[in-house]
């Protein structure tokens, strides 16, 4: 695997500086985050995000533990956005879309959520004096 440059991490300590990352982005990943831990990684996606967040995932208007290849406790639907908005007054909903399943009552949500307040290095080392 020469040229290719792979980091181990957890969503729970993601490797990389804060506002490293103009945009981050999820895809089925939030889904499988328990409910007790959902802030703590959603906080994590925050702070390495610069500018945007993007997620696409499993929707429902509460947190719904779904059966995942015959276990529980693996998988949940929830409002994904409604949780990143209230980790913080400086995030706005840009856009989303809810994508109603053809054959089935479930619903999947595409949503883009904008940090309105980034602060530069320098702004931050001259609020700290």
């Amino acid at each position: 695997t020469t040229d290719i440059n792979i980091i181990h991490g957890s969503a729970f300590n993601i490797p990389f500086k804060d506002d490293y990352f103009d945009l981050v982005f999820t895809s089925g990943v939030l889904i499988h985050i328990a409910p007790t831990d959902i802030k703590l990684v959603m906080e994590e996606i925050y702070r390495c995000a610069k500018r945007y967040i993007w997620g696409f995932e499993y929707y429902s208007d509460a947190h719904t533990p779904i059966t995942y290849r015959g276990h529980a406790n693996l998988l949940w639907k929830a409002d994904f956005s409604k949780i990143y908005l209230s980790l913080s007054d400086d995030l706005r909903l840009v856009k989303e879309k809810h994508l109603k399943y053809a054959d089935s009552n479930n619903v999947d949500t595409m949503f883009l959520v904008e940090k309105m307040r980034r602060r530069s290095k320098k702004s931050e080392d001259r609020s700290k004096c």
